[in-house]
């Protein structure tokens, strides 16, 4: 091979090789994707109205900067402004407790980002029945925790439904009126009722008395 053919190939690859890097170079480079940022969160409905001893539970939505909704990812904590006219428990149930406004937060922290969100929740006087049954619930409770009666009406405790009484120590449901112990119930049966003929709040607990969930209201009018 003479020198002028190793000089030409030597050419010839230096300019395919420049070519090359060129084309490399002039491609775009692909951004990498910014990782989700916790930007907003919202509460729904933003607005409640309650009877008592209803409930609700809200829809917690979350967005990172692009507005996309985010995974269900993070801790999230709700509170009452006045628990004594509405609840709110761990998972965002919303329980109408007396006459009155609340509002209720929400917080979600993700990644260290921590964004807050508030509605109101409003309750309403709810309407006395004749007849009331409240059954046994070992997460939330007695339901409807609050209730109204009509005077002469009657009130019936079931044991039936997720509350398994194994775990309670004490089967008996005590009811007081403002101040004094009106009556004792026997709920090993199953069931407990009594008929109310003075108007009046009543309170009512079972298991430790005053601890969550073996307590609650009616209220006859």
């Amino acid at each position: 091979m003479t020198a002028r053919s190793i000089t030409l190939i030597l050419v010839v690859t230096l300019t395919l090789g420049s070519a090359c890097d060129s084309n490399r170079a002039t491609q775009p480079v692909q951004p990498r994707p910014d990782p989700w940022v916790l930007t907003t969160l919202e509460a729904l409905p933003s607005t409640i109205r309650l009877e008592q001893g209803r409930t609700v539970e809200l829809r917690i939505v979350a967005r990172d900067q692009r507005g996309v909704p985010m995974p269900e990812a993070g801790i999230v904590t709700f509170s009452s402004s006045d628990s004594a006219v509405a609840r709110v428990n761990g998972s965002g149930l919303v329980t109408g407790v007396a006459v009155g406004t609340a509002e209720i937060s929400v917080t979600k922290t993700v990644a260290g980002v921590t964004r807050s969100a508030t509605m109101t929740a409003t309750i309403l006087q709810a309407s006395p029945l004749a007849d009331l049954e409240i059954i046994a619930d070992l997460e939330r409770g007695w339901q409807p925790s609050v209730a109204h009666l009509k005077v002469g009406g009657t009130v019936q405790w079931f044991t039936v439904g997720p509350r398994n009484w194994e775990r309670v120590e004490h089967r008996m449901l005590y009811l007081f009126d403002e101040g004094n112990r009106v009556d004792s119930l026997d709920l090993s049966t199953g069931s407990a009722r009594l008929k109310l003929m003075t108007a009046g709040k009543y309170r009512y607990c079972s298991g430790i008395c005053w601890d969550p969930p073996d307590h609650g209201i009616v209220y006859v009018d």
